[in-house]
């Protein structure tokens, strides 16, 4: 990973720091000054969960504009307005991606989503819209 790269270069001659990395993923090393020993949180990808990157935080930015989705046909308001404060569904959420995506369906979603080449990086990009509300 890039973290051994970066405490080498801010401190060559000690290889002591600590070092957060945080993008489409992120991981977080420190070093005691052996380079060959790695004090090591995150950066196991998504699967392991990456909770503080760019990609967890716009899968439930994703996942947010989904559930507004799912309840907004709903015909009882008061049956709606509990179910998205409960689960956390949002229409400025759900309009921003439908914006961003270039959709104007959200069951067209799943295929913008799934069909990128980084699935990773399209999912990431979200985490913005959450950052700017």
């Amino acid at each position: 990973n890039d973290s051994v790269s970066n405490v080498a270069s801010v401190c060559p001659q000690s290889m002591r720091g600590i070092v957060c990395i945080v993008g489409t993923g992120f991981i977080v090393c420190g070093y005691n000054g052996d380079p060959n020993i790695e004090l090591r949180s995150g950066g196991w990808g998504p699967l392991f969960g990456d909770d503080a990157s760019a990609y967890c935080m716009g899968e439930k930015v994703l996942k947010s504009a989904a559930l507004y989705y799912d309840v907004c046909d709903c015909g009882d308001e008061e049956a709606k307005d509990n179910k998205l404060a409960l689960y956390g569904g949002s229409k400025v959420l759900y309009e921003q991606v439908m914006q961003i995506a270039n959709v104007t369906a959200f069951p067209a979603m799943v295929e913008w989503a799934y069909g990128a080449s980084d699935k990773y990086k399209q999912i990431a990009q979200f985490a913005m819209v959450a950052l700017q509300q």
